[in-house]
């Protein structure tokens, strides 16, 4: 009979001190989690009132930075960008360059297509590069140009020609604009006699290289 109460007393120890335990244990998750969530509101709290108190210096990071990417894209590139590096390459008797900075493709889909802006993407997207006769035509247009630059070189003492104005932009299509420019051009022949001239020029710029120029 005592053994059995002594069981019973040290089973009522030990179910008391195993709900100690959980209630210990249970306090210490509470306790630490209101401390998280205090310093997570204190941390939040600062942060705030630094945006509060730096709100202009902020706004003024923001607008500069806004400014630097918008430089970046106009120094970048942009069809005006691209019929500038066209006619200083032409003006430098630069055949690689100036046929880097051309579309062959795009050249051939604007003539497929009869220049029809509504028509250059499909007629563009028909050719195929890898084609033998397509390859031919961009060689041919490639010596075109080397013949071109040729003929400046030899016919001229000195040759300059520049962009004076970007007068007109439209976009056609996407990626597709036509870009109209005051062009002037100074040339000194064989015999001394100088010749200045300027005229506006139609560009069509595709992807930012140009497709073919007009008068």
């Amino acid at each position: 009979m005592e053994n059995n109460e002594e069981e019973k007393v040290k089973k009522d120890v030990e179910n008391n001190e195993k709900e100690s335990i959980k209630n210990d244990t249970e306090k210490d998750v509470k306790e630490n989690v209101e401390k998280s969530t205090e310093k997570s509101r204190n941390v939040l709290g600062k942060i705030g009132n630094f945006l509060k108190s730096h709100i202009k210096l902020i706004l003024i990071l923001v607008a500069i930075i806004i400014v630097v990417i918008i430089v970046i894209r106009i120094i970048a590139g942009g069809p005006e960008r691209a019929v500038r590096n066209y006619v200083k390459a032409i003006s430098d008797a630069d055949v690689d360059k100036v046929i880097e900075q051309m579309d062959f493709r795009a050249l051939k889909a604007w003539s497929e297509c009869d220049g029809d802006e509504d028509d250059f993407q499909d007629a563009y997207d028909d050719i195929d590069v890898d084609d033998e006769d397509t390859k031919d035509e961009f060689d041919q247009a490639e010596k075109y140009f080397e013949n071109l630059i040729d003929n400046i070189t030899d016919n001229f003492e000195e040759y300059n020609v520049k962009v004076i104005e970007i007068k007109d932009k439209e976009k056609l299509a996407k990626d597709l604009y036509k870009i109209k420019a005051q062009v002037e051009s100074k040339t000194v022949d064989e015999d001394g006699d100088e010749r200045e001239t300027s005229t506006t020029t139609t560009f069509i710029v595709y992807k930012n290289k140009v497709v073919t120029m007009e008068n």
